[in-house]
C-alpha cells in the first residue's frame, strides 16, 4: 500500500497566521487566517483556516504524514533572548514581556498543533527563512517518514 505524503504547513502566534495544505505532493489549499477572522496580520493559531480546509476539501487530520511548522521555538526564543541582553536597559521593558508570553504560549507549540489536529504524524520545525524556499514536492526534506 502506497501511502501518500500529506502535509500540513502551519505559520502561527508571530504574525500573518496561515496553512498550506499539500495531498500527495500538490498544494491543495494555502489561506492566511486573516481572510476569515478579519484581523489584519492575524497571530492566532488558524483555527478558521483548519475548519474551511476540514469542510471544503478531502482533508482528514488521521492521514496527516507531517505538521510542519515555519519556525524553531527554541531558536526564535534563543534571539529573543540576546537581544534582551544587548539591547538592555533601553528595550528591556518591552523584551521582559514578551518573556512570560513565550514560556506561556509560543515555546511549546508543539502541545498546541496536537491539541488542535489529531493524528498520528511527525512536527517538523523548519528555520523561518528556509520555510519560503521549500519546494513542496521536496520529500527530501521529510526523510524518515
Amino acid at each position: 500500500m502506497n501511502k501518500s505524503l500529506d502535509i500540513l504547513g502551519l505559520s502561527a502566534l508571530y504574525h500573518d497566521s496561515s496553512i498550506t495544505y499539500i495531498k500527495n505532493g500538490k498544494p491543495r489549499f494555502s489561506v492566511q487566517e486573516e481572510r476569515f477572522s478579519k484581523k489584519k496580520f492575524d497571530q492566532n493559531f488558524p483555527s478558521f483556516s483548519l475548519e474551511t480546509l476540514k469542510k471544503n476539501f478531502d482533508f482528514k487530520p488521521e492521514d496527516l504524514t507531517a505538521v510542519v511548522f515555519y519556525d524553531k521555538p527554541i531558536l526564535k526564543f534563543e534571539r529573543i533572548v540576546e537581544n534582551l541582553i544587548y539591547s538592555s536597559p533601553k528595550n528591556f521593558n518591552f523584551a521582559y514581556s514578551s518573556l512570560s508570553l513565550w514560556l506561556k504560549n509560543k515555546m511549546f507549540i508543539e502541545s498546541q498543533i496536537r491539541k488542535m489536529i489529531k493524528g498520528n504524524y511527525k512536527i517538523f520545525y523548519v528555520p523561518h527563512h528556509i520555510s519560503h524556499n521549500i519546494i513542496p514536492t521536496d520529500r527530501k526534506i521529510f526523510k524518515g517518514t
